[in-house]
């Protein structure tokens, strides 16, 4: 009796050992490439999405496609007289419009339509992450999203003109650097340097004392 109660003790605990492992087995999540982590011969991958494959099929991510080279500076090209005189224009031509884009998906603007402002310079990229966080915002179909420009850029217009969630309208300083190179707001024949002194100014008679 006392050998068949050991051999039946080992038994038990060869039991216990096993269903712990089974536990174990199940309980506990497969390490990558884990040779455990097989059934019927082949490896079972649970491969991660990776979250910027999925913000690149979300539709906000059109935004974020550029069609030309970004540029790596964020100084503006010096433009010859006729160019500047073409942005001058246009600058009059669409002020003057006024035209709210997307009044036909989103009704007219009324009284009590909230208004964001944004103002734009020459960062497109910028502009971009800018858009697309806009796009997510609660509400944002209500709004009208105004951007102002001290600076005509035609990728950055175009893509303004591509947000479809919400109304949206572009206006324009006309007083920019960018129009004005030469006079006021820019520097002028016979301005003053920078910091320069009173009494400085005075004895050079520059404009600005």
């Amino acid at each position: 009796m006392r050998g068949g109660g050991w051999a039946r003790a080992v038994r038990v605990v060869g039991v216990v050992v096993l269903l712990c492992v089974a536990w174990l087995q199940l309980a506990l999540p497969p390490l990558p490439h884990d040779p455990q982590s097989t059934f019927g011969g082949s490896a079972r991958e649970t491969p991660e999405l990776d979250p910027a494959l999925s913000f690149q099929r979300s539709p906000t991510s059109k935004f974020l496609k550029s069609k030309t080279q970004p540029s790596s500076s964020s100084t503006a090209p010096k433009l010859t007289p006729e160019q500047i005189l073409e942005i001058q224009e246009q600058i009059q031509l669409r002020s003057g419009n006024e035209t709210v884009l997307n009044e036909e998906l989103f009704g007219p603007v009324q009284p009590d339509t909230i208004v964001i402002a944004v103002q734009v310079h020459n960062r497109l990229e910028y502009l971009r992450h800018l858009i697309v966080s806009l796009a997510q915002a609660r509400d944002i179909d209500s709004v009208l999203l105004i951007f102002s420009h001290d600076y005509f850029d035609e990728d950055i217009n175009q893509l303004i003109t591509t947000i479809d969630f919400c109304k949206v309208m572009q206006i324009f300083y006309p007083h920019s650097l960018q129009t004005h190179p030469n006079s006021f707001p820019g520097e002028s024949p016979g301005d003053c340097p920078r910091d320069t002194k009173p009494e400085e100014a005075a004895e050079s008679k520059c404009v600005g004392t």
